[in-house]
Order: structure tokens, then sequence, then C-alpha cells
């Protein structure tokens, strides 16, 4: 059954990826989350693994919010964003809630596929932010 688990957070990990951007799939933070998990197999260090992967995500996304302020030119641009910054962190805390409560299975590798759900939510804002940023400083 540990096994079964695994291979289920392994599949669960890899279709995420397959529809990202081809870009996406190179990037180093999910490049040494792979090369971790290959490595070390135990579902605490696999935890372990997730969060640290979240928290280099979390990061970048201070980084892009950070780059993406230092751009606006006026006052409302920078509310703009302030506020939806805000309403995401709300919405991060209920969709993870939601997630939390439809997959509170038994089981170590359910808490690994859980923090896999969390990691991927900021990732994917990174990815936004980043396109923002980039479409931004191309004119």
């Amino acid at each position: 059954m540990k096994y079964s688990m695994l291979n289920l957070c392994l599949i669960l990990i890899a279709f995420n990826s397959f529809g990202q951007k081809k870009e996406l799939l190179v990037d180093p933070i999910d490049s040494v989350l792979s090369l971790c998990i290959e490595n070390d197999l135990s579902t605490l260090r696999i935890t372990i693994y997730c969060n640290q992967a979240e928290q280099k995500w979390e990061k970048l996304a201070d980084k892009y919010y950070s780059l993406l302020l230092g751009g606006c030119g006026t006052q409302v641009e920078k509310q703009a964003l302030k506020n939806a910054k805000e309403l995401w962190e709300k919405y991060r805390i209920a969709d993870l809630q939601v997630y939390c409560t439809l997959f509170n299975i038994d089981g170590t590798m359910w808490s690994v596929v859980r923090f896999d759900a969390s990691t991927n939510l900021i990732k994917k804002l990174v990815i936004q932010l980043r396109e923002y940023y980039e479409t931004l400083n191309q004119h």
C-alpha cells in the first residue's frame, strides 16, 4: 500500500507538470525537487522537500510583486497590485482549506499530495506574475 500511495503522489506531480509550458519543466526549483524525491522516497523527506520548494516559490512571488510594485507609475496601479495580492492570499487559504477537506484521507502520502497542491498554487502565481513583469518590460 505504501508504494501504491507513493506512485500515486509521483503520478500527480508528473501529471501537473505535463500541462505546463516547456520552459516550466526545467525550472530549477522543480528540478531540485525531482532530484531530491528520486534520491529519497521517505514520506517525511518528501514533505520536507516539498516545503522547501514551496518556500522558494514564495520568495519568487515576493520578488515579482516587488518588481511589479517598483514599476508601477501611479498610486492607483500600486494599490491595485496590493489589493490583488491580498485577495490572492485569501483565495489561497480558502482553496487549500477546501482541498484539505476533500482530501482528508488517512495515510502519510496524502500529506505529500496536499503539499504538492499548495506548492503548485504558489507556482502558478509566480508564473503569472513573471509573465506580467516580462510583458510590461518589453515596452
